[in-house]
């Protein structure tokens, strides 16, 4: 990860509630999510999702970076680790204001 071993790394469980809702208004998210897939049994229901959070402190930046993936199976967290995020490096760090 970034060319770093030392990650701190966390697994969750994460009871939250989902997007699935019934829409009779257009709501300013839409442009970016698009509009509710379906009609929903219950607004923005509690959904179970599993969580996977790398964090790791750069003292030469002075800056934290967190990695993290959420998905309602272990197979996809599993899935996007090894292919997404254990493969993830840094082009260039810009200092903001400098």
């Amino acid at each position: 990860y970034l060319g770093f071993s030392d990650w701190i790394m966390v697994d969750a469980v994460i009871n939250t509630n989902g997007t699935s809702h019934n829409s009779e208004e257009f709501k300013r998210s839409y442009m970016q999510y698009g509009n509710p897939y379906k009609r929903a049994s219950d607004d923005f229901p509690l959904i179970l999702l599993i969580g996977r959070l790398y964090i790791r402190y750069f003292e030469e930046y002075n800056c934290t970076i967190a990695m993290y993936i959420m998905a309602r199976s272990e197979e996809v967290i599993i899935e996007c680790d090894k292919n997404i995020l254990s493969k993830s490096t840094i082009k260039s760090i810009g200092l903001i204001g400098k």
